[in-house]
């Protein structure tokens, strides 16, 4: 198994977007979302349920009753690590 890390420059980002798998593979997801970088982050749980704080498109998928540092942008590609749940922002994501 091989593990790629690459940089990126927040000025090449130009859309980032939180999808879930429901059970596809990396390669499902890659071939259907066609998106430049893939990430697979291990923010959920074994049943798919999505832990800490997760909200996707104006959509809250997870919150806790505790904060946390984590990303969050709107679509302007303005990502900023903040503290969580942003709730005026559109998209953010924690973990530990």
């Amino acid at each position: 198994m091989s593990k790629y890390i690459q940089r990126v420059r927040l000025g090449h980002i130009k859309r980032l977007a939180l999808v879930t798998g429901g059970g596809r593979s990396l390669e499902q997801v890659k071939a259907a979302e066609q998106p430049d970088l893939i990430c697979n982050a291990g923010f959920f749980e074994y049943l798919g349920k999505p832990t800490h704080h997760l909200k996707a498109d104006g959509v809250v998928r997870a919150k806790e009753s505790w904060g946390c540092w984590g990303y969050a942008w709107d679509s302007g590609g303005d990502i900023a690590l903040t503290a969580l749940p942003a709730d005026e922002r559109a998209n953010y994501i924690g973990g530990y």
